[in-house]
This record gives structure tokens, C-alpha cells and sequence, in this order.
């Protein structure tokens, strides 16, 4: 068959391209896929900047727009082309910036979250602790409440503690922190909350208690999303090798590498800086070890990620002494953070009530790896 096809080609006539169907080799790692190749009238081989992608190559360092239909592999910077027309294959070396780093991590993803397939069900719950204390003085009583009703409209809520004592000591008392009714979004990753909530304007603002309605972007509700820019590890295997990753000494990842480089993209939240290990052995058994420092910064949007925070109500005071006691003048706040990129966010807020506003502008980054 690769005969026949050599004879066709030389029937062509010079003016016209000759498609090729190759196996193709980059950097001793052969692709499972036979790739269409052109070959110009010139002689020259050329492939379409979507199967150069596809391949692993970084079209943005490489310089090829996006959309371009034919390349010629000749004119790719720091990659060395070999056809073997008796093999019928394509053999690519590229260095390392030429090719995007494969990512060996990405099995630590979680699955994507489908919103149809999340199931609501109807159901109460009541949580509750409660000790007693006998002595002289006579007895004593303390116990705390958790109430939750749950729906396919949202979870009920309301909490408190009651307090008995000798009726010369007080009597009984009862005290009630919170009730509110949340509704949660998944597909939007909204939630929705009316009564006692808790108005946090991050790193820009105190958070204050109120009773009214918020409505925020809530990314602990799906954890298929990654809600914090996580720092990218990248390194470089000279020849096909094992890698372990090592997180402040302990374990977190083993597996096979090809050469060329690769990086670690969900390393878990570790809090703070951690120190990273990569010890990659060749067939061998030469090691090579990497270290480097890593730093997390949990406020820190990925890029393109928006959070927000909208609240409108009234300042509750006295909290944990009385059940009802709020600030008769209405209040407001927002927050917005977005995540410009990896190592940026910006952020800004506003609050207000009468007689007092106050807006204010920030941003996080991260200085390290």
C-alpha cells in the first residue's frame, strides 16, 4: 500500500499538494495516530496548525496563528524534521519551548459535576447537645439546638442555646443565634440566602452579622471547580524517565515521563509554602533530583474566575446575648474579586448605610513560584 501510494505521487503533477498519512514520533514518543501530512509542490512537508496542537506543540511560542492551514515543519524554530519516505513516518525533536509541558497530575482532577444529575430529597434533622450539673447551689442546665429542614427549594435553618438555672440565679433563658433559608444553584454556583447571614468583604472589609438576603458566588459548592490558583510546578526529563513528587517529604505522585518538559497543575492546597522534591530516574537508574519552593494563596483567583458577594439588610449587634436586636437603618455592602491572571486578582468593595459609605480597591498576588 505505501508503494502504490509512492507510485501515485510521482504520477502528480508538480503544481499540486500530495496529501501524506504518516506515523509520527516527537521526541521518541510515537503518536497511537496515523497524521495527514502535506507535501507541496516545492517538496517542502507542511501540516495545519490544529494537528501541530494536537501533536503538543505551543503555538503561541512558536509564533503560528491558530487558524493556519498549512505550515511548513521546515520553518518551525527549534524543531528538527526527518521524513522517511521507506517507513512512511515523521520523526519532530523539539526542545522544551517548543512543546507544551504535559501535564502528569491531571487524574487528580475532580470529575466534572453535570447540575441535571444532582438529586434533592425532603427530610428534618436536629442536632443537639445538652448537660446538666447537680450541686449545692442546685442544678444547672445548658443545651444548644440545630434545626435544619431540607427541600428541593433550599435547607431551613435555625440554631441557639437555652440556659437553666436556680430561679434566685436567673431562671431559664433562651438565646437564638441564627435562622435563615440558603438555596443553592449548581449550575450557576449561586446560593441564596434570607435571614441571618454573614456579610464578609474579604480582605477589603470587617465582616458583620445582618438579617436580610444575600446572594453569592459559592465555589465550595462544586467541587469540580478549581476556586484558587494553584502554583504550577515544571520541570524537564532529558530522556524517557519515572518521576516521583515529593510535597514536604511525604508522596504525592509517581508515574512514568517521556522527554521533554511536563508540569504538575493541581497540587493539593498544602496552605502557606511547602517545598517540592521531583526525582526523575532514567532506565539506569541515574537520579536526578529538582527542588523547589512552592507558595499557596487561597484568596488567589484563576484567571478569568469572577467571585462576588451582594448583601442588603439590617446589622445585627449583641450576638450570642439577645435573639432580636438589629439596627433599625437599613445597610448594604458588595464585594467583587477577578482573577486577571494566575498571579493576580483584583478586588473592590463598597458598603454603606446612612450617614456612612465606604469603597475601597485591592488586589492579591503571588511574588514566588
Amino acid at each position: 500500500m505505501v508503494s502504490g501510494g509512492a507510485a501515485a505521487a510521482q504520477e502528480t503533477p508538480a503544481t499540486q499538494d500530495v496529501e501524506l498519512v504518516l506515523a509520527v514520533r516527537v521526541n521518541g514518543r510515537v503518536s497511537p495516530f496515523l497524521w495527514q501530512v502535506t507535501r507541496l509542490p516545492d517538496g517542502a512537508l507542511a501540516m495545519t496548525a490544529e494537528r501541530l496542537r494536537l501533536l503538543g506543540f505551543d503555538l503561541r511560542r512558536l509564533g503560528i496563528p491558530p487558524g493556519e492551514q498549512l505550515v511548513k515543519l521546515a520553518d518551525l524554530p527549534g524543531v528538527n524534521v526527518q521524513y522517511r519516505e521507506s517507513t512512511q513516518s515523521l520523526s519532530f525533536e523539539a526542545g522544551d519551548t517548543a512543546l507544551v509541558p504535559v501535564v502528569l497530575d491531571e487524574s487528580a482532577l475532580q470529575p466534572p459535576l453535570h447540575p441535571d444529575s444532582v438529586e434533592t430529597s425532603t427530610g428534618a434533622v436536629l442536632n443537639y447537645n445538652l448537660f446538666v450539673d447537680g450541686s449545692r447551689a442546685g442544678l444547672h442546665a445548658t443545651g444548644q439546638y440545630d434545626f435544619r429542614f431540607i427541600s428541593r427549594y433550599g435547607v431551613g435553618q435555625t440554631t441557639g442555646f437555652a440556659n437553666w438555672r436556680p430561679p434566685s440565679k436567673g431562671g431559664f433563658e433562651h438565646v437564638r443565634l441564627d435562622t435563615q433559608w440558603r438555596y443553592v444553584d449548581v449550575r450557576r454556583v449561586l446560593a441564596m440566602t434570607v435571614g441571618d447571614t454573614i456579610a464578609d468583604g474579604g480582605q477589603l472589609a470587617t465582616a458583620y452579622r445582618m438579617a436580610g438576603v444575600q446572594i453569592r458566588r459559592n465555589y465550595n459548592e462544586r467541587p469540580d471547580l478549581v476556586a484558587t490558583a494553584l502554583p504550577v510546578l515544571t520541570a524537564s526529563a532529558a530522556v524517557p524517565s519515572s518521576v516521583d513528587l515529593y510535597l514536604n517529604g511525604l508522596r504525592y505522585f509517581s508515574g512514568q515521563v517521556g522527554r521533554g518538559p511536563f508540569e504538575f497543575r493541581s497540587l493539593p492546597n498544602l496552605g502557606g509554602g511547602a517545598t517540592a522534591t521531583v526525582v526523575l530516574t532514567d532506565a539506569s537508574g541515574r537520579e536526578t533530583k529538582i527542588t523547589k519552593p512552592l507558595f499557596f494563596v487561597p484568596s488567589l483567583l484563576p484567571k478569568g474566575r469572577i467571585g462576588f458577594s451582594l448583601e442588603a439588610g439590617f446589622p445585627r449587634r449583641n450576638y450570642g446575648t439577645r435573639s432580636f436586636d438589629y439596627y433599625p437603618d437599613f445597610a448594604a455592602s458588595g464585594t467583587v474579586a477577578y482573577g486577571v491572571s494566575d498571579r493576580l486578582t483584583v478586588l473592590g468593595h463598597v458598603e454603606g448605610t446612612r450617614d456612612l459609605w465606604n469603597a475601597s480597591l485591592g488586589g492579591i498576588t503571588r511574588l514566588g513560584d
